[in-house]
């Protein structure tokens, strides 16, 4: 059986939110942590909320941002098993590309991100969303049989809900584990 393995990037790769750290850059920790608490606990729908953060944080320049992320603190448990099954494992991020490619490139496998229009060095405009849901199709049409989807938020229920296997990964497990029951949901801390 040829397995997939979807990974989350903030929170489940990295040690911590990536939008907070490119807020510090601007200035904007305050603006940018409120918004980031609401949606990882469920309050505020993912992308209105998305949208918003990047337009808060848009006259940053993403070059800069990029080589700032590409230095994130990782979990070297998580990045060792990437590396082993490198073929197999895919980021799945709603991160813009611009700010994570660096990153994405460290880690070293597939990813699936969302992607700007950049005009003067700056973000005019989000070009694609990542619809999460829709990567464990995108895999199955590869020839995967099987997916895992790793993950620590809300942005993630869809990619669950389309694995074969969702693991609600970190201590705030995603709210979905109480709406949908634990019919293929597995949350550990």
């Amino acid at each position: 059986m040829k397995t997939a393995f979807l990974f989350d990037l903030d929170g489940t790769i990295t040690r911590q939110e990536l939008l907070p750290i490119i807020a510090r850059e601007g200035g904007l920790e305050q603006e940018i942590a409120v918004l980031t608490k609401a949606t990882v606990s469920g309050l505020i729908p993912f992308e209105g909320s998305f949208k918003l953060r990047v337009k808060l944080l848009s006259d940053l320049d993403h070059n800069k941002i990029n080589g700032i992320l590409e230095n994130a603190d990782l979990y070297d448990e998580v990045c060792q098993f990437i590396q082993h099954n490198i073929d197999s494992s895919f980021i799945v991020t709603g991160n813009l590309s611009v700010w994570i490619s660096g990153l994405a490139k460290r880690i070293g496998c597939e990813c699936f991100c969302a992607e700007a229009e950049i005009w003067m060095k700056k973000i005019s405009s989000i070009k694609k969303l990542l619809d999460k849901g829709s990567i464990p199709q995108i895999l199955r049409k590869r020839g995967y049989d099987r997916i895992v989807a790793v993950g620590e938020g809300m942005n993630d229920v869809f990619m669950f809900l389309n694995a074969d296997i969702g693991i609600a990964y970190g201590a705030n497990p995603p709210a979905c584990v109480k709406c949908y029951g634990c019919f293929k949901l597995c949350c550990f801390s």
